[in-house]
């Protein structure tokens, strides 16, 4: 009888001791699967931070920024030594949350603030892309008024070329103005890309039909401010114009070139980080 106590106290105790250890395996397994599951969230945190911060498409890149954008407002201007400004240019993007360019409006304001004699309407762009994606040709038609209230249309369509890196490095643009100062036959190149700067030097050369004549223009970026997230939104540089003046003489004029952008962006929780490609 005590033998059978014996065994069966035997018995009672190797079945707690196995209930102990499995107990305690168990709750290892959990801990350790939990340990995991929060490194693998975290991990895609990180993950999903980097794509939210350094996010790029084809069209981001043309634009010069990074991360989801939503809305980008970019103005334009240059004044000269003498006072008067030579164009003011406002062009403004629509992304989707896939970095794509699905609206794009431009409109340019008084040749010369000073004359008062330029009043050009909303540009409307149509645009298409290549085999990469990356848009190549924008259509834009729009329309201008002089001084004396004569009203003309604008038809420009602009080819745009790509360094390998996927930046703009080339627009030439045919068509102009459907009256004597038509411009035709300008290109502008642009190069030294910078980080978080952008293009920092911008070559232009154009037919004037005002004097009849070839112009050349340089810009150079020298103070250049970003946002929180390493995009550039405001820019200050020198201009130069090599052309002629209405009686055919050869001129230089020196001037500033201010650029600014406000840049909306969409919110994290807004993005299906699962449908994103990188």
């Amino acid at each position: 009888m005590k033998k059978i106590i014996i065994c069966i106290l035997a018995f009672v105790i190797m079945l707690l001791i196995g209930g102990i250890a499995f107990y305690y395996t168990e709750v290892q397994k959990q801990r350790k699967e939990q340990l995991q599951k929060e490194a693998e969230k975290k991990a895609l945190e990180r993950k999903n931070d980097s794509i939210y911060k350094c996010f790029e498409t084809p069209d981001l890149k043309m634009a010069e920024v990074k991360g989801f954008v939503h809305t980008l407002d970019y103005i334009e201007s240059v004044e000269f030594d003498y006072g008067s400004c030579r164009s003011l240019l406002s062009i403004s993007l629509v992304f989707d949350k896939k970095g794509n360019i699905v609206d794009i409006k431009s409109q340019s304001g008084a040749y010369y603030f000073d004359a008062g004699d330029d009043d050009r309407g909303l540009l409307t762009a149509s645009f298409e892309r290549n085999n990469k994606g990356q848009i190549d040709k924008i259509s834009v038609r729009s329309s201008y008024t002089n001084g004396g209230g004569d009203s003309y249309p604008i038809h420009l369509v602009r080819k745009i070329k790509y360094s390998s890196d996927g930046h703009i490095s080339n627009i030439t643009s045919e068509g102009g103005y459907t009256h004597p100062g038509v411009i035709v036959d300008e290109t502008i190149r642009i190069s030294d890309y910078v980080e978080g700067k952008g293009t920092t030097k911008i070559m232009v050369d154009w037919y004037n039909g005002f004097t009849d004549g070839n112009e050349k223009e340089t810009g150079l970026i020298t103070d250049v401010q970003c946002d929180e997230k390493g995009n550039w939104v405001s820019r200050r540089g020198k201009y130069r114009v090599v052309g002629l003046d209405l009686e055919g003489n050869s001129t230089t004029t020196n001037g500033k070139i201010k650029q600014s952008r406000v840049i909306t962006y969409y919110n994290k929780d807004e993005i299906d980080f699962s449908s994103i490609c990188m």
